[in-house]
């Protein structure tokens, strides 16, 4: 993938250890764009606000093809910022010194590097792992995961009253903070909200520096000019006054949560990630020492993309005007500039889509000229491109985050800890797929792969059913996004070639894609390995076969690209009344009264008056999915406003009997699907239609009690009740697990004292 630059740069070849060929490409610059040999020495003077760094080698008897590369962390050395970008092309070694390059530019007042990891983290932890002076939430699962702790729903109570949930009524699940989530902060120390403002006095002059000086056995005699530091030094502040609201937390135990939960919190890199900072300006009530609010004003700074490790370097420049708070004049002719040390904000991008923000970090506060910055990112929103042509063997890689192993004798595929049976149903454990048990595939679905033998010019991928002869194009296109200066452009790579397809001797007008894998040009890194984007609901239901077959540019196949891949498709949902359905007429004592009725809990005795307070009433219902891929459904109900209410009998399991379509007759008011087997999995459980009970309407019957044996409390008259029922499908698209559940109509009663 490209390394992506900011503002001017000498670019220079350090050293080469390979037999193939090898070059650089500078694209989307300036002043210095071209092709370069990869000959020690040799150099590139590039300028430019966002431009990109290729290595290409040509293999031999191949064409020019893309080296992995990997950039250095970058140091001060004198006047210069430097770092190495390291390659490693596709040679039998892996030892990244095939090319190298190093990155000079010289130290100025204006120029301001960042440098650090990417990293995502599992929600369940809490807070984000990459801060050290404050405990910061910011994600809505984290939230939720946050307040179980009574140290922390206390901090939030006190610094973000306004954000704790507030009781619901109704029988939607809680809806998510306002997107994108506001991130909180909780610092550690101090008597502020974050951290006070550090102004620095920066003293500079103009320098004027041979070209020669920064760039060994450079022949320009150019003279390079600059605004050269003299010196930095920070400036003393007035502090904010204490505010007894941050007094009040409880450091100690907020450090100790943070501390115990870091080390699992932190699961693993996030290569090629795509990412922008913003300088953050902080509003009114931050400046004063309230806690952080993310509505100040912010401006974009430019936008990076992170290597396959994860690493990253960004730089931004700010002009005299845009820093300057207190200038003045010395007679040596040096300039004073006293300015604030920038916040910045990072963005997480979508790489189809670059304005289409995933995540946002909290400001990391007062910036110096150089400074290493580690970014976590939730692993929901990380937009994972782990897969990254790894040599496993096949060229099909994954199906969104759901990595696959090799093709086996039996026709399944097992590796990673994922589990594809022969008929394409999906088990996946693997710490960045979504957690699903024999699960059916919906929705559209990313499928990735590696084609990386540069004979390929152009691939198909075609479909069929199992017991079916020919292979049809994908109903689907697909498009790919490639680096244009600061943002991206989107260009659909379908074409139409003549292929040798199925054994023909001459070429076929066929539907094919480019294998922008081996192109020069600087594709993002998702788009390189996305081989196709299948929509399941243009497909039939049950098993199709998915094959991938790559071609050279005269139309002959290459020797070892084709694999096939077996997914069961389920476009099944579950429909209000027709499929999942309350019957609104409900029983107590023997009464049916329809919805908003008004029951009269019964008398057992008139002297004295004794009520039957745990009166059962009787319920109908019909939950049915035709598939067979039930996940869960459930009856459950609310009373008045207190919101949930306990009720038996208990929710079972659907467990089956090893023949015949129908479960154990276990009274219930839902069942739960029972995973036994990941390469075996039972397609029996649909839903209320498998219960021994059945009426023959289609409704099943479930006769509910109040848990804590009364539905009315003493002082209570009357209340309202509200029944519900819900179902999950094991339903997924390789991103997400299962969809959020389908909810019948509620029907709403209400019960009285006589």
């Amino acid at each position: 993938m490209a390394i992506t630059m900011q503002g001017n740069w000498f670019v220079q070849v350090k050293a080469k250890h390979a037999a193939y060929q090898q070059k650089f490409v500078i694209s989307g610059a300036s002043t210095g764009n071209g092709t370069y040999n990869g000959t020690v020495g040799n150099t590139a003077n590039v300028t430019g606000n966002n431009w990109t760094i290729n290595i290409i080698h040509k293999p031999t008897g191949g064409a020019f093809t893309p080296s992995d590369m990997r950039i250095k962390f970058p140091l001060k050395s004198g006047i210069l910022y430097q770092f190495d970008i390291e390659s490693n092309d596709t040679g039998n070694d892996t030892d990244f010194n095939d090319l190298i390059l190093t990155c000079k530019t010289p130290v100025t007042v204006n120029d301001y590097i960042v440098y650090g990891k990417v990293k995502y983290y599992d929600e369940y932890c809490m807070f984000n792992p990459c801060y050290k002076y404050a405990v910061v939430i910011d994600n809505y699962i984290s939230f939720l995961e946050a307040i179980k702790s009574k140290t922390i729903y206390e901090a939030v109570k006190l610094l973000y009253p306004s954000r704790l949930p507030k009781k619901r009524v109704h029988f939607l699940p809680e809806e998510p903070d306002p997107v994108p989530f506001i991130p909180m902060v909780i610092p550690l120390s101090g008597h502020a909200g974050i951290p006070e403002r550090k102004n620095v006095m920066v003293k500079s002059r103009v320098e004027k520096i041979p070209l020669k000086k920064l760039i060994k056995d450079a022949e320009s005699s150019e003279i390079i000019k600059y605004n050269a530091p003299v010196s930095i030094s920070e400036v003393a502040m007035e502090s904010h006054s204490i505010n007894d609201k941050f007094k009040a937390l409880d450091r100690v135990a907020l450090g100790s949560i943070k501390d115990r939960y870091k080390i699992i919190c932190d699961s693993g890199v996030l290569p090629h990630a795509i990412l922008r900072y913003q300088e953050y300006d902080r509003t009114s009530a931050e400046l004063a020492g309230g806690p952080y609010t993310g509505l100040g004003y912010r401006e974009n700074l430019g936008t990076f993309a992170a290597d396959m490790n994860g690493n990253y370097i960004f730089r931004f420049h700010r002009t005299f005007e845009q820093i300057l708070e207190e200038t003045e004049d010395t007679p040596a002719g040096e300039s004073t500039v006293v300015h604030s040390q920038p916040d910045i904000i990072a963005r997480l991008a979508e790489q189809d889509d670059i304005n289409n923000i995933l995540f946002e970090t909290s400001p990391f506060w007062n910036i110096p000229y150089l400074k290493r910055i580690d970014l976590c990112v939730p692993k929901s929103k990380a937009n994972l491109v782990p897969f990254v042509c790894k040599d496993h063997g096949h060229l099909i890689q994954s199906i969104g985050d759901i990595e696959v192993g090799q093709l086996n004798t039996s026709g399944e595929r097992v590796g990673f800890n994922n589990y594809l049976t022969s008929n394409g149903i999906v088990s996946a454990y693997n710490s960045i797929a979504p957690k699903v048990k024999c699960a059916s595939w919906i929705g559209r679905l990313d499928l990735t792969g590696c084609l990386s033998n540069s004979a390929i010019k152009y691939y198909t991928v075609r479909y069929k059913r199992p017991w079916q002869f020919t292979w049809n194009p994908i109903e689907d296109t697909l498009t790919a996004s490639r680096y244009a200066g600061s943002f991206t452009v989107t260009e659909n790579i379908e074409t139409i070639r003549d292929l040798k397809i199925d054994g023909s001797p001459v070429g076929i007008p066929t539907k094919a894609f480019l294998n922008i894998e081996n192109s020069t040009v600087a594709w993002t890194e998702l788009s390189k390995i996305t081989k196709a984007r299948i929509h399941t609901s243009r497909y039939d239901n049950g098993e199709i076969q998915i094959r991938i077959e790559g071609f050279k540019n005269n139309g002959d196949k290459v020797a070892g690209a084709d694999e096939v891949i077996t997914l069961f498709f389920d476009n099944v949902v579950l429909h209000r009344h027709n499929d999942i359905d309350i019957d609104e007429y409900v029983t107590m004592d023997g009464i049916e009264l329809g919805n908003c009725a008004l029951f009269t809990l019964p008398v057992i005795t008139t002297d004295p008056l004794t009520l039957n307070e745990g009166a059962p009433i009787t319920v109908r219902v019909k939950v049915n999915h035709s598939s067979g891929f039930m996940e869960n459904y459930s009856v459950y109900m609310h009373k008045g406003a207190i919101g949930g209410f306990g009720l038996n009998p208990d929710i079972e399991d659907a467990v089956f009997p090893t023949t015949g379509p129908l479960m154990n007759s276990l009274a219930n008011r839902g069942r739960k699907y029972v995973h036994a087997d990941n390469l075996v999995c039972c397609l029996k459980f649909k839903g209320t239609d498998n219960e021994p009970g059945l009426c023959s309407d289609g409704y099943y019957e479930m006769i509910l009690t109040p848990k804590s044996g009364k539905w009315l409390e003493p002082d209570e008259a009357y209340c309202s009740f509200g029944i519900y029922l819900h179902a999950t499908l094991r339903h997924t698209n390789g991103k997400h697990g299962y969809p959020t559940p389908t909810h019948a109509t509620p029907v709403l009663i209400g019960i009285q004292r006589p």
